[in-house]
């Protein structure tokens, strides 16, 4: 929980071990010390945006430096305080996120990968869906596809292999 000039007046244990900050630490540093510079940004955004009256809650995902150097990934609800139509403050809930977000690069990578193999390759490769009534609907064509048949992406995507590949 931060007041109404971003100082922080409540953190628990699990954002101390989340942070490996001690309570006392997190309680004498603003909540901006412990974001990165992007996540801070749009906090300020957001609590600038409540200092004007503006009452909402958001959610977001935040970079934060942990003591230890590292980057701790957290998703942040955060609800503002106000007292007699003034703000005073924000309470926020973290949950740590950070093993989601590396899973989710990695899977951003290797699929970047995969997509400059299949479609740099010389061979011709193509990804059917298959359909219970065993019909073949193209889902993803490479270059080398489109070049040997002389087709756009446009025309073969969606298209089931008997409406673009005739029998001779």
């Amino acid at each position: 929980m931060i007041d109404e000039n971003d100082n922080t007046v409540f953190a628990n244990r699990h954002l101390s071990t989340m942070l490996g900050y001690s309570i006392e630490e997190i309680m004498q540093k603003q909540f901006y010390y412990f974001l990165t510079d992007k996540g801070k940004e749009i906090a300020r955004n957001s609590i600038e945006r409540r200092r004007l009256g503006e009452n909402f809650t958001n959610q977001g995902e935040f970079q934060f430096n942990k003591k230890n150097g590292e980057i701790l990934w957290a998703l942040i609800t955060a609800s503002p305080i106000f007292k007699n139509g003034a703000y005073k403050g924000s309470l926020a809930m973290l949950m740590d996120i950070t093993e989601h977000k590396i899973a989710e690069e990695k899977l951003i990578l290797n699929e970047r990968q995969l997509t400059l193999i299949f479609d740099t390759v010389t061979d011709i490769v193509f990804t059917l869906h298959v359909e219970d009534n065993k019909r073949f609907t193209f889902t993803n064509v490479n270059q080398s596809f489109l070049k040997n048949t002389g087709v756009s992406k446009e025309q073969i995507i969606g298209k089931q292999v008997n409406e673009v590949l005739r029998e001779p």
